[in-house]
């Protein structure tokens, strides 16, 4: 196994999710705001998005996945179902490369590492 350098470095994320809880604080004061998180790899940045967002702010979770290790199934399983919500807020956009850290994994490790990286299978 092999983690790369950070891709996207803890500052570069903590700045990003300061920035988008701004946005959405602005955008939703005065308005009822459902957070939904993904879960499993989407929990660290969810837990500090809705602490940095300044207006009350209901939660709630959904489980996905379409990874088998490294390679994608190409069929999203969904274990909790929600009613069609649009993608309102893009932190980043990223390559098609498989990341770890920040609460994405390989086989249920790395999360816990404070950045992204690209993950490569050593040979």
């Amino acid at each position: 196994m092999i983690i790369g350098r950070p891709f996207l470095t803890t500052e570069q994320i903590q700045h990003k999710v300061k920035e988008l809880a701004s946005i959405i604080s602005n955008d939703y004061a005065g308005k009822d705001l459902l957070a939904v998180c993904i879960l499993r790899g989407a929990f660290m940045f969810f837990s500090d998005i809705v602490r940095a967002i300044k207006v009350p702010v209901t939660v709630d979770f959904l489980i996905a996945s379409s990874y088998l290790k490294t390679e994608t199934t190409g069929e999203v399983k969904i274990y909790a179902d929600l009613s069609e919500i649009p993608l309102d807020y893009v932190g980043f956009k990223i390559p098609n490369e498989y990341v770890v850290g920040y609460g994405l994994d390989y086989e249920n490790k790395f999360r816990n590492l404070p950045y992204i990286a690209i993950f490569k299978k050593s040979i």
